[in-house]
């Protein structure tokens, strides 16, 4: 039997069926990023352009123009308040700049309580805010920098800046006009999930509706390092929220007409529209894809080289090392873009690896597609150190061909591409997918070869699965080759923890490389 909707004593809660509530899509203003009657955050380090963009986005509403995207915005009305910038050489120049109809730009100056004026308070003052909305019926969206101001707490205390946050929610509800609130990233963020870099993390995600996170661009992942920054949605509750745009700040000189004065400002170049998850943005900009340009670079000229058919490896590599291109750099390329290598029908086990084009044109591998779960199986390591094979059992059955790898660890040993690279003593436990192996050693010389050896193993034996040993590799170049993969499909490691990882992993490799002539 189904409960009364109503409460005859007049007390009780209220239920209405859902058969009854009519469905609505939001009423964007710009389709999947900004939506009336929601509150929005746009978050970045300092010095990134998130102020600037904001004033391009509001600007945009003054006009009713266009999206960098091709859409069409309504126009409206825009208030700002900025508890960082003047109004008269920073806020409104960013508007100008952006051509804003400077008629449709709004700051909020002071509130006046019985006849005496005092500062704009976000934090006790959103009901006046609120009346003046009202009053002006034609506001879309009002810009609040920055939401520090509205907490009264630590951010840290989530439950408090959720109960800090209420009053913009309650204020974007009622007026129906869009909220967008600029935020600052906690220190040292760029291993944090995106959302959890935002000053505030949960507390402000549980009641923000869509949060956007700005970055720069430093590797050099699309374009000249530093020449990009990157806009992506670290959350959306309203639609998707992949993809991302690029773009930059460029400086602007403007005159004031009434004074002649000249203005010093700046103002957003847009850049392409980006596909990928936001994590997937930020690894790429953010150095997780280091040499982005090399990579590039070696992937045009593998696609010029392969245009016309398939090509031996031995004749690509030898045009690759006359180009300048490395022989890692280049198989890097291979897997970010999907070139194909496999041996010719009926050619002997000595022929070469033959490459070609992507099956369906070049296209790049999103980070994260690999899981170390999809392995599900721990295997044995080879204990960095080269003198005398593991004496100890391994935990998950002995390697037949442990022996026999120690003249190719000793091969390594002396390659000119492990020149260098710092080999830490033993460690106790290695982590290797959801196992542990026991190594019996000492201490270990560094944190980032005990939290990742594991994974960049279980990353590494997925690659030998994907393209297994040829008998005409080399083997060090194809140690190289395995390791610069599994390594560069973990992310928020910086180039020195790569380089310290390197070594051990291709020493852990070994069993699982062929014996001569096996």
């Amino acid at each position: 039997m189904a409960a009364a909707r109503y409460n005859s004593t007049g007390t009780g809660v209220i239920l209405e069926s859902a058969a009854e509530i009519v469905m609505e899509s939001p009423d964007w203003l710009w389709p999947g990023w900004i939506s009336t009657g929601k509150v929005h955050l746009l978050a970045g380090p300092p010095s990134c352009g998130k102020s600037t963009l904001a004033a391009n986005i509001g600007a945009t509403i003054s006009t009713g123009g266009r999206w960098p995207d091709g859409a069409v915005s309504p126009r409206g009305r825009v208030l700002i308040w900025s508890s960082e910038d003047r109004a008269e050489d920073t806020v409104v120049p960013r508007f100008v700049a952006a051509g804003a109809d400077r008629s449709m730009i709004e700051v909020v100056r002071r509130v006046e309580e019985s006849w005496m004026s005092r500062s704009f308070n976000p934090a006790r003052d959103m009901e006046h805010l609120e009346n003046k909305i009202r009053e002006l019926c034609d506001v879309r969206m009002v810009i609040i920098d920055s939401i520090a101001d509205l907490m009264s707490g630590s951010a840290g205390n989530n439950s408090k800046v959720r109960k800090d946050m209420l009053p913009l929610t309650g204020l974007a509800e009622r007026t129906g006009v869009a909220v967008v609130g600029l935020a600052h990233v906690v220190k040292a963020s760029k291993k944090k999930h995106p959302l959890e870099r935002i000053l505030g993390g949960v507390g402000v995600g549980a009641v923000v509706r869509l949060a956007m996170l700005v970055a720069r661009d430093e590797s050099g992942g699309f374009g000249a390092p530093g020449e990009w920054n990157v806009l992506v949605k670290a959350k959306s509750n309203l639609g998707r929220d992949d993809g991302g745009l690029l773009f930059r700040t460029e400086g602007a000189r403007l005159t004031e007409p009434r004074t002649g004065g000249l203005i010093d400002s700046s103002l957003i170049v847009w850049g392409d529209v980006v596909p990928g998850t936001a994590t997937a943005i930020l690894h790429r900009a953010e150095g997780g894809e280091a040499s982005g340009g090399k990579v590039q670079q070696a992937a045009d000229f593998l696609k010029s080289m392969l245009q016309d058919g398939p090509v031996p490896f031995p004749n690509i590599k030898a045009a690759a090392a006359e180009a300048g291109i490395s022989y890692a750099t280049l198989r890097r390329a291979h897997d970010k873009y999907d070139f194909r290598s496999e041996k010719q029908r009926g050619a002997g086990s000595a022929s070469p690896h033959m490459w070609s084009m992507p099956a369906q044109g070049m296209r790049g591998n999103m980070t994260g597609q690999h899981s170390v779960a999809d392995l599900g199986v721990s295997a044995p390591i080879v204990v960095p150190g080269y003198a005398v094979p593991l004496r100890d059992p391994w935990a998950f059955g002995a390697s037949s061909t442990q022996v026999e790898q120690h003249a190719q660890v000793e091969q390594v040993e002396q390659h000119p591409d492990f020149a260098g690279v710092s080999h830490p003593t033993m460690i106790n436990e290695v982590s290797v997918g959801d196992s542990q192996v026991d190594l019996h050693q000492s201490e270990a010389e560094s944190d980032v070869v005990a939290a990742f050896l594991g994974y960049a193993l279980d990353e590494a034996k997925r690659e030998l699965q994907r393209r297994p040993f040829a008998q005409d590799d080399d083997v060090t170049l194809y140690l190289a080759d395995v390791a610069d993969s599994a390594i560069g499909r973990i992310g928020d490691l910086t180039e020195p923890e790569k380089r310290q990882l390197w070594g051990p992993l291709c020493t852990a490799l070994l069993p699982y490389i062929p014996a001569p002539g096996q």
